[in-house]
C-alpha cells in the first residue's frame, strides 16, 4: 500500500532502532509438534531426508519428537494409531491428545472446551494485580458465569464456542472440577511445584510466578498449560491445580526414587535421604536409616561429583602424591588430570576400593591414597617415582622433601645442608630444574633461586656476611663450591 493523499506519517518504533528486512521465518522460532508429526505420517523421521528452504533448528526438531513420544503419537516404529488419530483433529498434538483421553474418561465435553480455550487463547482478561490463572473460571465462563472482576474478550468467546461445538457435537455439560490427570495427559512437562510464596518449579527445572491475589498462590502442585512474558521469570497464565495422587498415578513411568546423602562433619558420618523426583521436583522425601552397601556406594559417588572430594581422608602423604601427578600432567599432558574436577566427573577409580564400607563407616576407613595409585599400573608407579621424586639427598646426606602443590617442584632446605653443590637439581628427566627455597639456620627464608650457581657466585657473600652474625655457632665458608654441607653446628662437625 501507499500513500494516495497528504497526511501524517507516525512512526511505530524508536528512531534509532533498525527494522529486519524481513521477519523471521516461522519455522525457526515456532513450536514444530504439528510439522514433525505430519512428518511422521509420511515416514520422515529425520530433517536430512527433506529439503527445506528454511532448514528447523535440529534441537526443536529433537524437542518435538521427545514431546510426541511423551504423548504416544510416536514410538520407535514410527506414527503410532494414536498419532494418526491426532494428525486428523484441528488441534496441536498435546491439546488432541487430551481430547482423547477425555474421550476414554467419558469427559469428552469438558476435554474439548478446554482444548478450545488452550488453541484459540483465555478470553477472561483482568487488572494486572487482580489476575486470575485457573482454568475453571473460563468454563464457567463458558456456562454464563462470569468470574468476579473480569472481562469477557466477545470476539475470542465465540471463536472458543465454535470450535470447541467442532470437536464435540453432543450434550454440553460442563464439570468444572476438573481432574488432574486430563492436563497431564497434554502437558506432563509442565506440572509444577510450589518453592516459595507465588513461584513454582516446572519438571524440567525452569521456575514460574502467580500474582499474590491468584486462588491457586498457596497451592502445592499446579500444571500451566499456559505461561510467558517479557520478565525474568515467566508468568503463569493458565493453569490448574493437581493432587500429588494424580501425578504419582499418571506419571508412574517417569518417577525416580534415588538415595542422597549429607555429611556430619561433626561425627564423619552420612545421614542417608530417599527422594522421589518427576524431573526437578521432589515430591517425596524421607530420612532412611538403612542403606544396602550397593545403594550406599552409589548415593556416595552421587554426593562426591555433587560435593567435591574435600570430605575425604586427604593425609599429607596423599595430598603430596596428588600434586605429583598433576604436576606430570602440566609437563605432558599423557599423565591423567588428578584435579578436583576431573577425578569427580569418572569415579571409576575409586569404587573398587569402597569395598565393604556402609553407612556406618567414617569416611576416613576409605583407603585413598590406595585408590589414586591404583589409578596406574606399576611400571607407571615406578616412573612417577622416577620423573617427579617425593624428596631428594642433598649433600648434607638429609632427604628433604620436594613440595609440588604451586605446579612447580620446590625444595625448602638450610643453606649450610647444599654446600658443595653447584648445579640446581632438575627433575622430569632432567628438563625441569627444582626452584630452591634457601633457610636460614632458623628456617627463615633467605633466597629463592633456581639457578643455584649464580646464587653462590653473586649473593652468597651478601647473605654470609648479614647473617653469619646472627647464627655464629654455625658453619659460613669462604668458598661454599669447597665446603662440607652439613646440618650440624660448627663444635659438632
Amino acid at each position: 500500500a501507499g500513500r494516495v493523499e497528504a497526511g501524517v506519517c507516525y512512526r511505530l518504533w524508536e528512531e534509532d532502532k533498525k527494522l529486519d528486512d524481513f521477519t523471521e521465518p516461522g519455522i525457526l522460532c515456532e513450536d514444530l509438534s504439528s510439522l514433525t508429526l505430519v512428518l511422521a505420517r509420511w515416514g520422515c523421521r529425520e530433517l536430512d531426508q527433506l529439503q527445506w528452504v528454511s532448514r528447523p533448528p535440529q534441537s526443536a526438531f529433537a524437542h518435538s519428537l521427545d514431546l510426541l513420544k511423551s504423548l504416544g503419537a510416536i514410538d520407535q516404529k514410527g506414527i503410532t494409531d494414536k498419532g494418526i488419530k491426532l494428525t486428523k483433529m484441528p488441534l496441536h498434538p498435546r491439546l488432541g491428545a487430551m481430547v482423547l483421553y477425555g474421550e476414554e474418561l467419558a469427559l469428552k465435553s469438558l476435554s474439548s472446551s478446554i482444548a478450545a480455550i488452550l488453541s484459540v487463547g483465555d478470553f477472561l482478561s483482568y487488572d494486572r494485580d487482580n489476575y486470575q490463572s485457573d482454568l475453571k473460571y473460563r468454563l464457567e465462563a463458558l456456562q454464563g458465569k462470569t468470574p468476579f472482576g473480569a472481562k469477557v474478550n466477545r470476539s475470542a468467546y465465540k471463536r472458543v464456542n465454535e470450535l470447541g461445538r467442532s470437536l464435540y457435537s453432543g450434550k454440553s455439560f460442563l464439570n468444572t472440577n476438573i481432574p488432574g490427570s486430563l492436563l497431564i495427559s497434554a502437558y506432563p512437562d509442565r506440572i509444577a511445584k510450589r518453592i516459595s510464596d507465588g513461584h513454582y518449579q516446572l519438571v524440567n527445572g525452569s521456575e514460574a510466578i502467580l500474582v499474590e491475589a491468584d486462588t491457586l498462590y498457596d497451592e502445592k502442585y499446579i500444571i500451566i498449560p499456559s505461561l510467558g512474558g517479557t520478565g525474568r521469570v515467566p508468568k503463569i497464565f493458565l493453569a490448574l491445580p493437581l493432587m500429588e495422587d494424580d501425578i504419582m498415578e499418571k506419571c508412574s513411568e517417569n518417577l525416580r526414587s534415588r538415595e542422597f546423602l549429607n555429611f556430619d562433619r561433626e561425627k564423619n558420618r552420612f545421614k542417608a535421604k530417599r527422594v522421589l523426583k518427576l524431573g526437578h521436583i521432589i515430591l517425596k522425601e524421607e530420612r532412611v536409616n538403612h542403606l544396602s552397601k550397593e545403594d550406599f556406594h552409589s548415593a556416595l559417588c552421587l554426593y562426591l561429583s555433587t560435593e567435591g572430594l574435600s570430605d575425604l581422608n586427604w593425609t599429607g602423604e596423599t595430598v603430596k602424591f596428588r600434586d605429583r601427578v598433576n604436576f606430570l600432567h602440566r609437563v605432558n599432558s599423557d599423565y591423567p588430570d588428578f584435579s578436583d574436577q576431573s577425578l569427580t566427573a569418572d569415579l571409576n577409580w575409586l569404587t573398587p576400593y569402597l569395598g565393604g564400607l556402609t553407612i556406618k563407616n567414617p569416611l576416613t576407613d576409605i583407603p585413598l591414597l590406595e585408590a589414586l595409585k591404583g589409578y596406574f599400573i606399576w611400571d607407571v608407579l615406578k616412573e612417577i617415582d622416577h620423573m617427579a621424586p617425593s624428596h631428594l639427598t642433598v649433600p648434607s646426606g638429609s632427604n628433604i622433601p620436594i613440595e609440588y602443590s604451586t605446579g612447580k617442584p620446590v625444595l625448602k632446605v638450610r643453606l649450610q645442608e647444599i654446600f658443595g653443590l653447584i648445579e640446581t637439581p632438575l627433575v622430569c628427566n632432567g628438563t625441569h630444574p627444582i626452584v630452591i627455597h634457601l633457610l636460614s639456620p632458623a628456617s627463615r627464608p633467605i633466597q629463592i633461586t633456581s639457578d643455584l650457581k649464580s646464587f653462590w657466585d653473586n649473593t652468597y657473600l651478601e647473605v654470609k656476611k648479614d647473617l653469619m652474625g646472627r647464627y655464629p655457632k654455625h658453619y659460613w665458608p669462604e668458598d661454599p663450591y669447597k665446603a662440607q654441607a652439613t646440618n650440624k653446628i660448627k663444635r659438632k662437625m
